[in-house]
């Protein structure tokens, strides 16, 4: 099962089917729902409404299990850098699901505002801002999870693109003060626009800025002094490494 970001569910289902000489490959998007429960207290939760099978589930494994008289699968997943459980069951079930849960009083609604947070706070990539089709694994330093030992789509440019260089790569950076960069805000060193942010917010675990951005891969440096600016609104930056926030309880 692939699971991919939702705006881009059909595409990516014409791309990877087209590609295919044999097998079966079925776009069950429509028929499936996700609920994600996440934060510290998320395994007590869930221990408490569906048993104790969620209490050993190592991080970044799965299980399959019934809930609500339907087959679920329960990933320790999520995109927050806390603990957490990402819930795939039946479409119809998840409303059914989600007031289950909201009877916890330790449970409550989490917007995409607080999402957004928590994501960029572990350094987090967003599809359509900070990494799209435009963007190469070795750009967005994900070079990590491509194994240039197989062959695949891409690979030929890939490799020429590790042997000549990257025109841009993905920094972290931090902001010395409380204001909060933000998309498209231009990325300045040496009062010499060098690269865009693509994502930021103000951190509250950090008390600061915190945001994303490529810049020219010379000056992707920790520790390296930047300008963040947009019109009127000027604020100072230094790169620095991820995540942002180190306290979270991912792996608890």
């Amino acid at each position: 099962m692939i699971v991919v970001n939702a705006a881009t569910a059909n595409n990516d289902y014409d791309v990877i089917a087209s590609r295919l000489t044999g097998g079966s490959f079925t776009n069950i998007t429509a028929a499936t729902g996700k609920l994600d429960i996440q934060g510290p207290l998320s395994r007590d939760v869930l221990t408490t409404a569906f048993g104790d099978g969620f209490a050993k589930l190592p991080y970044f494994k799965f299980t399959t299990m019934t809930i609500l008289g339907s087959e679920a699968i329960v990933s320790r997943t999520g995109y927050t850098g806390e603990l957490g459980y990402e819930i795939f069951l039946p479409a119809a079930k998840v409303a059914e699901l989600w007031d289950l849960l909201l009877k916890d009083p330790r449970v409550k609604p989490a917007g995409l505002g607080a999402r957004d947070v928590l994501r960029l706070e572990v350094g987090y990539s967003l599809y359509g801002s900070d990494i799209d089709e435009t963007t190469t694994p070795l750009e967005a330093g994900l070079e990590g999870f491509v194994n240039f030992e197989k062959d695949f789509v891409g690979k030929a440019a890939l490799l020429r693109q590790r042997e000549q260089g990257v025109a841009r790569r993905k920094v972290a950076f931090e902001v010395i003060g409380r204001r909060s960069p933000r998309h498209h805000y231009d990325i300045c060193f040496s009062g010499e626009k060098v690269g865009t942010v693509t994502s930021g917010v103000f951190s509250p675990m950090l008390g600061c800025g915190v945001g994303i951005g490529f810049v020219r891969p010379e000056l992707a440096v920790v520790g390296t002094p930047l300008t963040i600016m947009h019109e009127r609104v000027s604020m100072e930056a230094t790169i620095c490494e991820l995540p942002f926030y180190r306290g979270g309880s991912l792996r608890s």
